[in-house]
C-alpha cells in the first residue's frame, strides 16, 4: 500500500507513503460563526479558501447582511460547518484513524488554531497486516540470524547468484530457482548432495536407495563400487566385451549373503556355455552333477529347474594324480610298478632309487651279458607262422624302439615278405608282377616296335603312319600289387625291403642296418621301436617303463615301503623309525642328556628322563648355599639396604642421588622433607656467610 485516504464529513486527508506528502482538501463552503442572538439575514455569501498541498490556507471571508444593513466581516473557519453558541468556537474534537494521528496543538477556539496530522506507524501496520503491531520495528529472521527493520523501512529480497531468482510484480514477490542451479551442498531429507565432499552423494543416516519410476536406473559412465556389491534380482546380465575378475576363487551356490549350505539343494552347479555349431544353437554344461556326485561335461545339455541332463562328452585334458577306474592302453609314465621286480637281487617298484651290490653298493653283481644299448636281439626260430611282422626303426641311428606295420608282413613258412611296395634294386630272380619298374630286363616287341620301358614308343597305325594289328585285348598295365617271391629259408643274411613313403608306386629299398636270417627267422636292426608282442630275451639298454610296476621296501629298525615303481619316474615314500630302535650313545653321536637331577638349593620340575621332555630348574627362595658372589656388572639391585662396608669409596655422585632440583655453582644441599627426595639445592643464606656448615650423608 502506497497511500492512505481518510474522509470525515466530506473533508479529505490523504497520505502518500511514497512521497511522504499529506494533502488536506474540503469541498464545502465556509459558513459563518454564530452570534449572540439570531442571524437575521436569510442569505450569506462566503469565499472559498484553497488549501495548498503543504496544508497552508488563506483567510476565508464572508459577507453577511444583518437587519438589512450590509456589513462585511472577516472570520476564520474550520473544516465543515461548526455548531455552537453564538460567540467563539470553544473546541473541535479531532480523532485519528487507520494510522493517521490528529493533533490540534492546543484548544481549537480561534481562527489561528491549527490541526497537525502525522503517521502512526504501529496503527498503520496494524491496519495493513490485520494484527496488532507493537514496538517500532519488525524482526526479520532466516532461522539462525535476526535483524530489526523499522516499520517505515524497506525489506529487500536478494537472489543468490547461480541459485535463486527474486521477481516483484504489483506488490507480489516470487522467489524461484535459476535454470541448472549451482549450489555448494544440498540436503533433502537424509540425502546429501555435495555436502560431505565435491562429487559425492551420501546420507546423514540410513541407507541410500535409488528407485526409478520407469524400473531402470542407468549409469552412462564408468562405475566403481568401493564396498560390497549385492544383487538381489532374478537375473544379472553382463554385456561387456571383456570381464575381468581379480578374485582367484568364485563361489557358486552359497546361501544368501555367503556361507555354506544347510542341506542338499539337489541342483547341479557349474557353467552354462552357449555356442553355435553352424547349423544350430547349443548349450553345454561344465560343472558338478549333483546326482552323479562328479565333475561332468555335457556338450548338448538340457536344463530344467537348475538340473542338467544329456549325454556326457569328451574332454581333452592332461591328467595328473591318481586315476580311479579301468584304464586301457599304455601309460607313458606311472608313479610305480604294479608289481615290484628284482633288479640285481634288489626289489624295485620304481617308487625310489635302489642300490645294486657290485654296482653302487658293496657286494657282487652278475654282470654277464650286455648292459648297454642292444646291438643284437636274440630271436627264437619261427618258421611256420604264415603271418609275421618285420620290425624296423624310425631313424637311421640311435637307441630306438622297434616298430612294425600292418603294411609290412612276412610269411615265415614260405619266406615271403609282403609290403605295399618295394623300392631299390632287387638282386636275384623275381617272380610275380611288379607294380612299377625302371626298365624291362628283356625288351619286348609291341606292335612290331621293341619296348623295354625306358622311353616312349610310337606304334604304326596308332600314333604313327602304318598299320597295326589290334586284334586281342590291349588292357592297361598297372603297377604290380603282388610280387612273386621264391622261398629262401636257408640264407643267413637277407635284407628286408621297405619303401620311403606310406603310399604310392615306390621302389623297394633295403638297408645294411636291417637284416633277416631266413634260416633262423631272426630280424636284426640297429634298434626296435614300438610294443613287442611275445617273450623278449636278453637285456634292453634302455626302456621307457617296466611292464609291471614294483615296490621297494625295508624292514628292521627303519621300515619303508615305496609306491609302485615302473621306472618311468621317481617315486617318494616315507620311512618310519621303529619304536625303541635307536639306542642313545650306540646308534647316535654327539651330546645328549640321559637324566636331569636337581642339586642342593635347586628345585627340579618335570620328568627327569625321557624323549622330548620339558624340564626346568629354579633356585630355592630360602637359599643358604650361595655364600659369595663376584662383581655384579649390570642390573638393578632389588634387595634390602646395602651395608656401608659394601659401598666403595667415592662411589656415590650427584647423578645417583634423588634431589628435587638441579644445582647451581655455589649452592648447598639442604634437607627439605616436603620436596622430592627430601633434599634441595639452595643458595647460601647471606646471614650465614662465613659460617661453616658440615653435613654427613649416611648410606645404608
Amino acid at each position: 500500500m502506497s497511500s492512505v485516504t481518510v474522509t470525515e464529513n466530506n473533508n479529505k486527508v490523504s497520505v502518500d507513503k511514497t512521497t511522504n506528502v499529506v494533502t488536506v482538501t474540503s469541498p464545502g463552503t465556509v459558513g459563518p460563526q454564530g452570534g449572540s442572538g439570531t442571524i437575521e439575514s436569510a442569505t450569506a455569501t462566503a469565499t472559498e479558501v484553497a488549501v495548498s498541498g503543504a496544508g497552508a490556507s488563506g483567510t476565508p471571508t464572508a459577507t453577511v447582511t444583518l437587519g438589512g444593513t450590509a456589513s462585511a466581516r472577516t472570520m476564520a473557519f474550520a473544516f465543515g460547518v461548526p455548531t455552537g453558541a453564538s460567540g467563539v468556537i470553544q473546541s473541535i474534537v479531532t480523532t485519528g484513524t487507520d494510522g493517521i494521528d490528529v493533533d490540534s496543538g492546543g484548544t481549537m477556539n480561534s481562527a489561528s488554531s491549527t490541526i497537525q496530522l502525522g503517521i502512526n506507524a504501529q496503527t498503520l501496520w496494524t491496519h495493513i497486516l490485520g494484527a496488532d503491531v507493537t514496538g517500532t520495528a519488525l524482526t526479520v529472521s532466516d532461522g539462525s540470524n535476526t535483524s530489526p527493520i523499522a516499520l517505515e523501512g524497506t525489506i529487500t529480497f536478494t537472489a543468490v547468484a547461480n541459485e535463486t531468482t527474486v521477481v516483484e510484480d504489483a506488490g507480489a514477490i516470487t522467489i524461484g530457482l535459476v535454470a541448472n542451479p549451482v549450489v555448494s551442498g544440498v540436503t533433502a531429507g537424509n540425502v546429501r548432495v555435495g555436502v560431505t565432499g565435491d562429487n559425492e552423494v551420501d546420507t546423514s543416516s540410513g541407507n541410500l536407495t535409488l528407485n526409478s519410476a520407469g524400473g531402470t536406473v542407468a549409469v552412462d559412465d564408468n562405475l566403481t563400487v568401493a564396498g560390497n556389491l549385492t544383487v538381489s534380482g532374478t537375473t544379472t546380465t553382463l554385456d561387456s566385451t571383456v570381464t575381468t575378475i581379480v578374485d582367484p576363487i568364485i563361489v557358486l551356490q552359497s546361501v544368501a549373503g555367503g556361507g555354506a549350505l544347510a542341506g542338499d539343494t539337489n541342483k547341479d552347479v557349474g557353467l552354462i556355455l552357449q555356442y553355435h555349431t553352424g547349423s544350430a544353437n547349443k548349450t553345454a554344461f561344465l560343472g558338478y552333477d549333483d546326482s552323479a556326485g562328479k565333475l561332468t561335461f555335457i556338450p548338448d545339455a538340457s536344463i530344467s529347474s537348475e538340473v542338467t541332463s544329456g549325454t556326457v562328452g569328451t574332454m581333452v585334458v592332461d591328467i595328473e594324480g591318481d586315476v580311479t577306474g579301468a584304464v586301457t592302453g599304455n601309460a607313458d609314465t606311472a608313479t610305480a610298478l604294479a608289481t615290484a621286480r628284482t633288479i640285481g637281487g634288489v626289489s624295485f617298484d620304481g617308487t625310489g632309487n635302489i642300490n645294486l651290490p657290485g654296482v653302487n653298493a658293496t657286494g657282487n653283481q652278475d654282470t654277464s651279458g650286455t648292459a648297454t644299448t642292444a646291438t643284437n636281439v636274440t630271436v627264437a626260430d619261427e618258421s611256420s607262422d604264415t603271418t609275421c611282422f618285420p620290425l624296423f626303426v624310425t631313424a637311421a641311428t640311435g637307441g630306438l624302439p622297434p616298430r612294425s606295420g600292418t603294411n609290412l608282413t612276412f610269411n615265415s613258412n614260405t619266406g615271403i615278405l609282403t609290403a605295399t611296395g618295394f623300392a631299390g634294386p632287387i638282386t636275384g630272380a623275381v617272380t610275380g608282377n611288379a607294380s612299377t619298374a625302371t626298365a624291362l630286363e628283356s625288351a619286348r616287341t609291341i606292335g612290331g616296335v621293341s619296348f623295354d620301358g625306358t622311353g616312349n614308343i610310337s606304334l604304326p597305325g596308332v600314333n604313327a603312319t602304318g598299320n597295326q594289328d589290334t586284334s586281342g585285348t590291349a588292357t592297361t598295365a598297372t603297377t604290380a600289387t603282388n610280387v612273386t617271391v621264391a622261398d629262401e629259408s636257408s640264407d643267413t643274411t637277407c635284407f628286408p625291403l621297405f619303401v620311403t613313403a606310406a603310399t604310392g608306386g615306390l621302389p623297394p629299398r633295403s638297408g645294411t642296418n636291417l637284416t633277416f636270417n631266413s634260416s633262423t627267422g631272426i630280424l636284426t636292426a640297429t634298434g626296435f621301436a614300438g610294443p613287442i608282442t611275445g617273450a623278449v630275451t636278453g637285456n634292453a639298454a634302455t626302456a621307457t617303463a617296466l611292464a609291471t610296476g614294483r615296490t621297494i621296501g625295508m624292514t628292521g629298525d627303519v621300515v619303508w615301503t615305496s609306491p609302485s615303481f615302473d621306472g618311468s619316474g621317481n617315486v617318494t615314500a616315507t620311512a618310519t623309525i621303529q619304536a625303541n630302535s635307536v639306542t642313545m650313545g650306540t646308534d647316535t653321536t654327539g651330546d645328549y642328556v640321559a637324566t636331569v637331577t636337581a642339586g642342593t638349593g635347586l628345585t627340579s620340575t618335570g620328568a627327569t628322563s625321557g624323549e622330548s621332555i620339558a624340564h626346568s630348574l629354579s633356585v630355592d627362595a630360602a637359599q643358604t648355599q650361595i655364600t659369595s658372589v663376584g662383581t655384579i656388572g649390570t642390573g638393578t639391585w632389588q634387595g634390602t639396604a646395602v651395608a656401608q662396608a659394601y659401598v666403595a669409596d667415592q662411589a656415590i655422585n650427584e647423578a645417583k642421588m634423588q634431589i628435587s632440583n638441579a644445582p647451581t655453582n655455589g649452592q648447598v644441599l639442604t634437607a627439605r622433607s616436603g620436596n622430592t627426595g627430601g633434599m634441595t639445592w639452595e643458595a647460601v643464606d647471606a646471614d650465614a656467610a662465613g659460617t661453616a656448615t658440615a653435613m654427613a650423608i649416611a648410606l645404608g
